[in-house]
């Protein structure tokens, strides 16, 4: 094994999430409030159609998720050390997780339909090129 693979095996099995169990959810709220965050600036570009600005939010997307879901697993193996914890912050993790995940599906219905309107658009400009052809075709048989 080679020391890369070495080293993504040992950051992969290497906690994160804090023993303390008002400290872990208080950083499982954070990593959750990160992604709302970058869903909206998500939300913004889509919104004006900036597709480069889009596509650099998809790496910092990656890392986020990445951390996200190690920190969920880690939560969930741990589920019953926090069973009396802090109600309110459970309920402010439960809040945050339901508004990342209407985020999260307004972006991806807008995500489709910057797709469709590509395929549309691409379609009829093909359309067109094969009719301005045709109509070349024909003028040159005159």
């Amino acid at each position: 094994m080679n020391t890369q693979s070495q080293a993504i095996k040992q950051e992969s099995s290497t906690p994160i999430l804090p023993g303390d169990q008002t400290r872990a959810l208080n950083t499982l709220i954070k990593a959750t409030r990160d992604l709302v965050d970058l869903a909206d600036k998500e939300a913004q570009a889509l919104a004006v159609n900036d597709m480069m600005a889009f596509n650099i939010l998809q790496e910092e997307k990656t890392f986020l998720v990445k951390r996200y879901e190690k920190l969920a697993g880690e939560f969930r193996g741990r589920l019953e050390e926090f069973r009396g914890v802090d109600r309110g912050l459970l309920d402010r993790l439960e809040n945050l997780q339901n508004l990342l995940g209407e985020k999260t599906l307004n972006n991806n219905i807008a995500v489709s339909n910057v797709y469709d309107n590509a395929k549309n658009k691409t379609q009829s400009s093909l359309i067109s090129a094969q009719e301005m052809g045709q109509r070349m075709r024909d003028e040159d048989k005159k």
